[in-house]
């Protein structure tokens, strides 16, 4: 189904700086099914930079590992990334990410993003 829109994602790619981390990376490529699927993967890594893991930073990110629980490891690497990086988490699963000190999580619904333009923007 074509959208007659860019995505919440492509707008925010107009405005602001974004990252994934190196899980992310890595669960999307283990869930694509199809070479139409991966390629859209390796399409939108093209536009992030992967934040990575450091030797120093592994005890932090533990930390936040263990105190995300049981079954919600991957929310735990998620959160260690961002507090290491300092960067602020974009995510619907605001409460998710709550129980992590000193995280600053914000929701996508509360970004003010350019509007839709249907006219090319060219640069000179």
């Amino acid at each position: 189904m074509a959208r007659n829109h860019p995505s919440f994602f492509r707008r925010a790619l107009r405005t602001y700086f974004c990252y994934t981390t190196v899980f992310q990376a890595i669960e999307l490529f283990s869930i694509a099914r199809s070479d139409e699927e991966r390629q859209a993967v390796e399409d939108m890594l093209a536009v992030l930079k992967i934040l990575g893991v450091n030797g120093k930073s592994v005890v932090r990110i533990a930390d936040d590992v263990a105190r995300a629980g049981e079954h919600k490891e991957q929310s735990g690497y998620i959160a260690g990334v961002s507090r290491e990086s300092r960067l602020p988490l974009l995510t619907w699963m605001k409460a998710e990410f709550e129980r992590f000190p000193g995280l600053v999580v914000v929701d996508p619904g509360t970004l003010t993003l350019p509007p839709h333009n249907t006219e090319r923007v060219s640069s000179r």
